[in-house]
């Protein structure tokens, strides 16, 4: 898990990139240690991606930080896979 105190704040929210991807479960985890779940598809910005949602962020440590809703939503582009890639030969 990152350290939460290494986690930058973009407009006081934690940001997507705060939160790991499990490929193998095709879930993302928080920096609190909660999954969130594969929940669809939608289109944005003309481009398909995938919705991961929790709704146990209340009552956590961090939740002020995470989100100002009922729980976090992150959207994943269907080729961000190809971008990891990239990243990952970089590094």
């Amino acid at each position: 898990l990152k350290p939460i105190l290494r986690i930058m704040l973009h407009k006081g929210v934690l940001r997507n990139a705060d939160f790991i991807y499990i490929p193998s479960d095709n879930e993302y985890l928080c920096p609190a240690g909660q999954r969130l779940r594969h929940t669809g598809i939608t289109t944005y910005d003309n481009k398909k991606h995938a919705s991961y949602t929790t709704r146990k962020c209340k009552g956590c440590c961090i939740n002020s930080q995470c989100t100002k809703g009922k729980g976090r939503r992150i959207r994943r582009w269907e080729h961000a896979k190809v971008l990891d890639d990239m990243q990952e030969r970089l590094e």
